[in-house]
């Protein structure tokens, strides 16, 4: 009797000490969690000033879109234009109009929210995986959004306000149903497979290059349920993956039906002018995106790649390393695919980061496993290791808890916050402040915030928002001047000064060929004039530099770093020349030292001398 009672209360204090370890894993993880988004609410307090140009093209679309004039750059625009990075991304935006919110604290806002949600949807996904618990699982899933934020480039895409985590996020979820679909031992219930078809529906929307990766997965998820089940039979694997490849299929070739007849084509016009463009051409390179696509493979996705495959051959067989290497293989191919197209912002490694999503869903599965050849003492590593570095690294991403008055200023000193955005932006307010909106119109290359804040009517020459310059129809350099002066231009922005008096012939100009027009031809700001051909490149500045010379008159230069700064023409004929010249000309953020432009050009540009203040050193 004295030896049954015993055994029982060995099992009771067993089962005590198995629930208090479990309740440290999971107090212990959602307390790693919660200090790792507060850190990235820190470190976007303290960047709240770092967002792209580029996203703000997004945000008009989006305002645009919420105000019932359609997908339109331009809210007097003929047609409708695909002249945003992600269509998902403009109708949250646009949702997010409705209801009053900021487009840049949504995005960025949704960024940390979807951070938080996902890793606790990965925790209830690895648990069903992998049949381990679910304790264990979120300290997986914690682990893997640990590595995720410490990569160089993640707080950045937080805080840029692009599409980039929002992308990162869709394919890491269709990647991982794809992973349980391929380990499951018989066929998808219905539900699972409407699943399958919401998520690829959401990465169609969500980027231009989606349906390739839906169907390549899919493909990919063929082969990997025949490697898993030898003997089952190729018709049984059709029939499992049917109802899926059919529903997306008919869901891909309504979203093309409805684009050729909103839009009049499938690609949208980032791909002429990044891939295709046959006004500007090439300067001969057959992958123009190869250096920037080999820097990401050998910096960031064969590394990451051969840590979580080492994890997961200590978990799982053969067989299984060889299903999950072929779901993973997608990721690869679009990656490669981007060498064709210009990486024209590239600040970390916009295109290829979000796939790295697949790896990092591998890389949590494989944590999850080699649990269940362990006792709990490996998770319990797991949170003492993150715990440790997040404690010696998390100092410079917690620097604005001592920076601001109160802790909640620190972690919600980002909400609502416009960014100053260097020259580019003091110019989007002092245009703003003249009120003239759509009554006036700017010729731009910088196509997002100060369209955004002024509302002018915007010819972006670049064409990444207008179907007659985008490179869709070839044009000639003196069609592409013609179809640009039949807009009646007010004012330019631009870093190219007016050419100088006299000289007909660009390479003469000693402002042509000073050292700041050749970095940006070079590709300094804009990289896609490194990859259009130099001839046809030229031919376009020079007829914007003689533009200025003959017909618009100088108003005011905003300083940027290194060898260049914002020049801003107003054309003389202008019906609001007055109103132009007055505000730009008494703006507080204006202003350079003549001197310092002087170098810059090689000489003080036409009508400099009288305008400009001496104010930035």
């Amino acid at each position: 009797m004295v030896e049954y009672f015993s055994m029982q209360l060995g099992e009771v204090a067993d089962r005590a000490r198995e629930n208090v370890v479990t309740w440290v894993l999971v107090l212990c993880a959602l307390g790693i969690l919660t200090a790792m988004i507060i850190a990235t609410c820190g470190w976007l307090t303290e960047h709240r000033d770092f967002a792209l140009d580029d996203a703000y093209i997004t945000y008009i679309y989006g305002e645009n879109l919420a105000a019932g004039h359609g997908l339109r750059y331009n809210v007097g625009d003929a047609a409708p234009t695909e002249g945003s990075s992600s269509l998902l991304h403009v109708l949250l935006v646009s949702a997010g109009a409705r209801l009053g919110i900021d487009p840049l604290t949504l995005t960025r806002g949704g960024s940390i929210a979807g951070f938080g949600i996902l890793t606790l949807a990965l925790a209830y996904l690895l648990s069903q995986m992998t049949r381990v618990r679910a304790s264990i699982a979120l300290v997986c899933a914690v682990t893997t959004g640990f590595a995720l934020l410490y990569l160089p480039e993640t707080f950045g895409h937080f805080g840029k306000g692009m599409e980039t985590m929002l992308f990162f996020y869709l394919n890491g979820v269709f990647f991982a149903w794809a992973l349980a679909f391929a380990l499951k031992d018989h066929g998808a219930e219905t539900s699972f497979q409407l699943l399958g078809i919401l998520f690829g529906l959401l990465l169609i929307l969500v980027r231009p290059e989606g349906p390739v990766i839906v169907f390549a997965t899919l493909g990919a998820l063929f082969i990997a349920r025949l490697v898993k089940n030898p003997g089952v039979q190729l018709l049984r694997t059709i029939k499992e993956l049917l109802p899926v490849g059919l529903g997306l299929t008919i869901v891909t070739g309504a979203y093309f039906a409805w684009k050729i007849q909103y839009f009049g084509d499938i690609y949208p016009t980032a791909y002429w002018v990044k891939s295709n463009s046959n006004i500007f051409g090439t300067n001969g390179s057959p992958l123009p995106g190869l250096r920037h696509v080999l820097a990401f493979l050998l910096f960031r996705w064969i590394p990451i790649a051969l840590i979580v495959f080492v994890l997961l051959w200590h978990a799982v067989g053969q067989r299984m390393m060889s299903v999950i290497a072929i779901l993973a293989t997608p990721s690869l191919v679009i990656t490669l695919l981007y060498m064709r197209a210009v990486h024209e912002v590239v600040g970390g490694f916009r295109y290829g980061f979000p796939h790295l999503a697949p790896l990092f869903v591998i890389g949590a599965v494989a944590l999850a496993l080699l649990t269940r050849k362990a006792t709990m003492r490996l998770p319990l590593g797991y949170l003492a290791g993150i715990t440790v570095i997040f404690s010696v690294g998390s100092t410079p991403y917690l620097q604005p808890m001592r920076s601001f008055e109160t802790p909640a200023h620190a972690v919600t000193g980002w909400i609502g916050h416009d960014p100053e955005m260097n020259g580019i932006g003091y110019l989007s307010r002092d245009l703003a402040a003249t009120g003239l909106r759509e009554t006036a119109t700017l010729l731009t290359s910088a196509a997002g915030i100060l369209p955004y804040r002024s509302g002018f009517r915007t010819i972006d020459w670049l064409g990444l928002n207008n179907e007659q310059l985008s490179g869709k129809t070839p044009m000639t350099i003196a069609e592409v001047r013609d179809y640009i002066n039949a807009q009646s231009p007010d004012v330019a922005m631009t870093v190219f000064p007016a050419a100088s008096q006299g000289i007909e012939d660009y390479r003469d100009d000693p402002v042509f060929n000073s050292g700041s027009v050749k970095s940006t031809m070079n590709g300094r700001g804009v990289r896609l004039f490194k990859h259009w051909d130099q001839k046809l490149v030229s031919e376009m500045i020079w007829s914007q530099m003689t533009w200025f010379r003959d017909h618009t008159d100088f108003a005011a230069c905003y300083p940027l770093d290194r060898n260049w700064a914002v020049l801003v023409y107003v054309t003389r004929t202008s019906p609001h020349y007055e109103t132009l010249m007055e505000t730009l000309g008494n703006s507080q953020n204006a202003g350079c030292d003549p001197e310092r432009i002087k170098r810059f050009y090689n000489v003080v540009p036409m009508g400099f001398e009288d305008q400009s203040r001496p104010s930035d050193g």
